[in-house]
């Protein structure tokens, strides 16, 4: 933003910024893949099953987020309804234990699964 910058300089900056700042969009926009989940003996949603990214832990926590519709039409709005902590990794999934949230989450997941969105970094 500096009108000091040459052109050159201004595209450097961009350049060394960039990775941070897609980043950082990925984290906060892309969910993991959610492929199933199991349920306890209320059959209220306990684990969800997710395809494994490189970079998922073993103890990392998770944000659960749902989009709900408007009512008033059109749309939807994303709303916090839970958090997971990933329990195991194999060489295809991460599991992840729902550690709040489980009736928000098995509401969602009952309504649309495809609505719920997981993210890394349960700090939300």
């Amino acid at each position: 933003g500096s009108t000091d910058a040459t052109p050159q300089e201004a595209i450097n900056h961009v350049h060394e910024n960039a990775a941070a700042a897609i980043k950082t969009m990925l984290e906060d926009e892309v969910s993991l893949l959610l492929v199933d989940y199991d349920v306890d003996a209320e059959d209220r949603v306990s684990e969800l099953i997710l395809l494994r990214a490189p970079d998922l832990e073993k103890g990392e926590e998770l944000i659960v987020k749902f989009n709900a519709r408007n009512r008033m039409g059109g749309g939807f709005r994303r709303q916090d309804i839970g958090k997971a902590r990933i329990e195991r990794v194999d060489s295809e999934y991460a599991y992840a234990e729902i550690t709040e949230g489980r009736g928000e989450i098995t509401e969602a997941i009952h309504e649309d699964p495809y609505r719920v969105i997981v993210l890394p970094g349960g700090d939300g």
